[in-house]
C-alpha cells in the first residue's frame, strides 16, 4: 500500500522575460496537494523563480522530457540535461554484456 504522506519528485518550468524556459526542482504530496519548490533557483541556477513571467507546474520527470522536447531550443540546455540519468560503469557494463 502507497504512503500518501510520501512525496515524489516533481519539475516546473519557467520562463523569463528573454522567452527562455528553465526547469525547477519540486515535491508532491501524493494525497494531491499540490507541489512545493525545492530552491528559489532552476536546476542550472541562473534563473531566480521571481523572474518568471509564465510558468507551467509540477510536472513528472517523464512529462517535464516530452514539453522540453516539444518547446524546443528556447530550454536551458543545462537544465534539460539533469532530466535524463547517466548510467553509472556497473549499470554500462551490465548492458553491454
Amino acid at each position: 500500500m502507497a504512503d500518501i504522506h510520501k512525496e515524489e519528485n516533481r519539475y516546473s518550468i519557467k520562463k523569463n522575460e528573454l522567452n527562455e524556459w528553465h526547469v525547477f526542482s519540486a515535491k508532491a504530496h501524493l494525497k494531491g496537494t499540490g507541489c512545493k519548490p525545492l530552491s528559489e533557483k532552476s536546476i542550472c541556477e541562473s534563473m531566480d523563480r521571481d523572474e518568471m513571467i509564465e510558468e507551467i507546474n509540477c510536472l513528472t520527470d517523464e512529462l517535464m522530457r516530452g514539453l522540453c522536447l516539444e518547446k524546443g531550443r528556447i530550454v536551458c540546455g543545462t537544465c534539460v540535461s539533469h532530466l535524463y540519468k547517466t548510467l553509472s560503469d556497473e549499470e554500462e557494463t551490465i548492458m553491454n554484456s
